[in-house]
């Protein structure tokens, strides 16, 4: 096991690199052609700075959750930062907090869940409330190293049918590779097919003649596909590397402004009026709550500014009046401002008052309260706690989504239709 100093970044780091070079995953198949094993150390060897650069952030990730976990479990996750570093040394002491770390390529895949990685007197914090807490950013990093591992699995198996064909011709690598350059030269008929099929599509082809070289190489690409399309038939390909699953987390629907069926199936979106992506999301929402069955969306804010802060305060007064869904509509029919630090001044507010149901006094007062910034701003770090970094994000039916999705999709993830996309932004 890695034992890693709270209170030390930079031994920390040091240990990161120590704790990897004890690799467990020597014995892991990624895959075998014709029976012949292709082990993960041979994949990994084709990227080693970015695998290793992958673990380390695996093991940064969960040495920060469990800090945080720590921090909850002592009462100390509200006392601000400056205080708190200053304080950590001394409360870890006090309470005996023992913090284990696994080696990092322990962390490509889900722990056990029994597994002890902190102890705060005789009291430990398991393996399950880490994967739990820190869920989505996990699947990202795991998701990460998969694709580059999927990557560098083709190219080495291409690398073995190409080796199958050669020695079947009794040639080397290289002459076989060779020969598959070898075509026949790109005629003027072909350049002009390509140009008329181009123009017909309204792309313009300045100059004919530069087309000669991507056409080569056009049919250079096509006869390799070819020969490796026709030797995969024959060969007994089995790939064992394996995609993560993708997480669920926990849907909370508390504080936030309801929309569509009490009774639907819950979408929460973390988002807000201003962003591009947002207001994109909210017309693909509105095509949602358009449906036969429309499911509930629940708008919890995610906010960056003033602009945005002020926004989400507009929607959340009027939602003391059932005025919310009206409030909404009004902002996503005004573009949002470029300059200003607010989006209404305090005279246009006063044509606003109305579009909340409230009298303009009521409604400056209300956008300034201090519960409803606090309701607001706890959203936008519920949403970061979560391990989305930037709006718009949602949970469908616990399936977590990431940047701007269509109707269609979010309906997918409600339904539990398998997404082969791997949300790894």
């Amino acid at each position: 096991m890695c034992r890693v100093p709270r209170n030390s970044r930079s031994i920390a780091l040091v240990l990161l690199a120590l704790c990897s070079q004890h690799a467990t995953s020597a014995s892991q198949v990624a895959a075998q052609v014709n029976g012949e094993e292709i082990p993960m150390t041979g994949i990994d060897a084709m990227s080693t700075h970015h695998v290793q650069y992958i673990r380390n952030r695996l093991l940064e990730t969960a040495r920060q959750t469990l800090e945080g976990l720590i921090d909850q479990r002592l009462g100390i996750d509200d006392t601000p930062q400056a205080a708190r570093f200053e304080r950590h040394e001394e409360i870890y002491r006090s309470h005996r907090v023992k913090l284990t770390l696994p080696q990092p390529e322990a962390l490509e895949t889900a722990l056990p869940p029994d597994q002890i990685l902190a102890v705060i007197a005789d009291n430990p914090i398991r393996a399950s409330e880490l994967e739990r807490a820190a869920a989505l950013q996990l699947y990202r990093l795991r998701g990460e190293l998969y694709l580059q591992r999927r990557r560098d699995l083709d190219r080495l198996i291409e690398q073995h049918l190409l080796q199958l064909e050669a020695q079947r011709r009794g040639v080397t690598v290289e002459a076989l590779e060779q020969s598959l350059s070898e075509v026949e030269p790109v005629t003027d008929v072909e350049i002009a097919d390509f140009v008329s099929r181009e123009r017909a599509v309204g792309r313009t082809v300045e100059d004919p003649e530069r087309v000669r070289p991507y056409l080569t190489f056009q049919k250079r690409f096509q006869r390799r596909t070819s020969l490796l399309q026709a030797i995969r038939a024959e060969t007994q390909i089995r790939i064992d590397l394996r995609p993560p699953a993708r997480p669920r987390l926990p849907v909370d629907a508390r504080g936030g402004v309801a929309l569509g069926s009490a009774a639907g199936p819950i979408i929460v979106a973390y988002t807000n009026y201003a962003c591009a992506l947002c207001r994109a999301t909210h017309t693909e929402i509105d095509r949602l709550l358009a449906a036969r069955d429309p499911p509930r969306i629940v708008l919890r804010d995610f906010v960056h500014d003033q602009v945005t802060m002020q926004a989400a305060a507009l929607v959340r007064c009027a939602a003391r009046n059932a005025r919310a869904p009206s409030m909404r509509r009004y902002l996503l029919q005004h573009e949002p401002p470029r300059t200003r630090d607010v989006w209404f001044s305090a005279r246009e507010l006063q044509s606003i008052a109305p579009v909340a149901g409230m009298q303009v006094t009521e409604l400056r007062a209300c956008i300034d309260a201090p519960d409803i910034r606090g309701q607001i701003e706890q959203d936008t770090r519920a949403a970061m706690r979560l391990g989305f970094d930037r709006p718009p994000a949602f949970i469908a039916a616990g399936v977590p989504l990431s940047g701007m999705q269509s109707a269609e999709q979010l309906s997918d993830a409600l339904s539990g239709k398998p997404d082969p996309a791997l949300l790894v932004r």
